[in-house]
């Protein structure tokens, strides 16, 4: 499945995710990495945020948008 973000650019290995939610803004950004198949999201950026890695499914239907911060 090919994943886009808001920007409408593809998803892929490596790259970082950002994203944010609530007032004032609390900002997450996750790198993305593939296993068996899916691909997945681990928090790079903050230590407190739970879980800190999900399935990118998980990340999408819990924050919404997000955006390729940048591709490794």
């Amino acid at each position: 499945m090919n994943y886009k973000d808001n920007d409408g650019n593809i998803v892929k290995v490596g790259d970082i995710l950002r994203s944010s939610f609530g007032i004032p803004p609390i900002v997450i950004e996750s790198i993305v990495s593939e296993d068996s198949g899916k691909y997945y999201c681990t928090v790079t950026n903050d230590k407190y945020i739970t879980p800190q890695k999900c399935t990118l499914d998980e990340f999408i239907a819990s924050l919404g948008d997000f955006w390729i911060k940048e591709s490794i």
